[in-house]
């Protein structure tokens, strides 16, 4: 949703690899935005996932870039994982797999990055987008807070409060909008929005 309020025509479609792709001019190759989180690229990295990933990019026959959201503060609190490792492993995509590194960036300027890159690519602000299912090798924990992510509002911090504050994803489902807004930044605006969302009724076939 933030992409459409930049301007950016989004169209959500089954990408066989990344999150985003922004349509070259003719006869040129478009880009491939693979986008993580800092802890995402950390699991990745745990979980021995990162170099499959990186060589589906290379494979794809477009050009690619790693987009990272975040910061390296999330990395120290949460995961514990080596500043130093997660260096030599961005130091790598972008030497020796040659796929651009870009960030980490605050979740608000990653937006103005696709916007960017959309003019710049193909002179229209086109792009492909697609939320992937999460892997099935992550952990219910991961998978937990991978959906929390994706509700209005809720970043990867966000998500880890929501889950100390509520305890499962079942109690934030069923929650109130005036509950929801009673975890530190999350105003009843945004709280609003996400009981909205959690309550919309689906209309039946036929209806």
């Amino acid at each position: 949703e933030g992409l459409r309020k930049r301007g950016l025509e989004v169209e959500v479609v089954s990408l066989p690899v990344g999150d985003y792709y922004v349509p070259g001019k003719e006869n040129s190759k478009g880009v491939i935005v693979e986008r993580k989180t800092m802890t995402d690229l950390v699991n990745a990295i745990k979980e021995g996932r990162l170099m499959n990933q990186m060589v589906r990019l290379k494979e794809s026959g477009e050009r690619a870039v790693l987009l990272l959201e975040g910061s390296f503060y999330e990395v120290e609190k949460f995961t514990k994982f080596p500043l130093n490792a997660l260096v030599a492993a961005m130091r790598a995509i972008a030497v020796s797999w040659e796929i651009p590194v870009v960030g980490p960036l605050r979740k608000s300027l990653v937006a103005y990055f696709l916007e960017n890159l959309a003019r710049s690519v193909k002179g229209k602000k086109k792009v492909f987008a697609l939320r992937p299912s999460p892997p099935r090798e992550w952990s219910l924990e991961r998978k937990a807070l991978y959906i929390l992510e994706g509700f209005p509002g809720i970043g990867p911090l966000k998500a880890r409060e929501v889950v100390e504050h509520f305890g499962s994803l079942r109690d934030f489902v069923n929650a109130s909008a005036e509950e929801i807004a009673s975890i530190p930044g999350i105003g009843m605006k945004t709280a609003e929005e996400i009981y909205r969302v959690v309550n919309f009724k689906f209309k039946e076939r036929g209806d």
